[in-house]
């Protein structure tokens, strides 16, 4: 515990770590042939963003190295997945991003994903965030008939379903945390979820 931690006595992290195993499976088996390259890049990215949150987790790491590999993470993804061309805003029309969006996209990827990081310490927070979003994901990737975007179905049911199982042990008095090795995995699977269920005007 430190200065900034609801808990008293000393709680193991890490314990995200079956969630990360558990979407990146489904990732790979509900990887189509028609999409076959943003969905490697998904997972492949995702076991990166995890892997370095797992190493963290054991040694603080420096700022300067997370943020390089996100970085890095985050540029990659751009380049498979797209990034935000355009925004709808209502009652004003569609506003065409440019190149602003690649920034914006870039931002966004790398800021998620250090923000669902702070949820983590917090009993029930992050694991609870996790179910609700995974199922609002759900929700939005199987509109329009046909299961609408299967991959990032899976992936958000896959992170629901786990993260339920995580909550859990996670529930108020927490006997685990998920540590960064699932916080950061779950900000940057929420950020690109965006990405590949977008359409293909990019609209954010």
């Amino acid at each position: 515990p430190n200065d900034r931690s609801m808990h008293s006595i000393p709680i193991p992290r890490g314990g995200g770590l079956a969630i990360v195993v558990i979407v990146l499976g489904i990732g790979l088996l509900s990887a189509r042939q028609l999409d076959l390259n943003r969905s490697l890049v998904y997972v492949v990215c995702g076991a990166i963003i995890a892997w370095l949150g797992w190493r963290d987790d054991f040694n603080s790491l420096s700022p300067r190295i997370r943020f390089a590999v996100q970085g890095i993470v985050a540029a990659i993804s751009i380049i498979s997945m797209g990034y935000f061309k355009a925004v709808t805003i209502p009652m004003f029309g569609e506003l065409q991003l440019d190149v602003v969006g690649i920034v914006i996209t870039f931002l966004w990827i790398i800021g998620l994903t250090n923000a669902y990081n702070f949820m983590d310490g917090i009993d029930g927070m992050a694991g609870g965030v996790a179910v609700s979003a995974g199922l609002g994901w759900m929700w939005l990737s199987s509109a329009g008939g046909h299961w609408g975007n299967s991959f990032a179905f899976w992936i958000a049911l896959s992170i629901s379903a786990s993260s339920l199982g995580f909550l859990g042990h996670n529930w108020p008095p927490a006997k685990i945390f998920m540590g960064d090795v699932a916080s950061t995995f779950l900000g940057y699977s929420f950020a690109v979820l965006s990405l590949l269920s977008a359409d293909k005007g990019g609209d954010a």
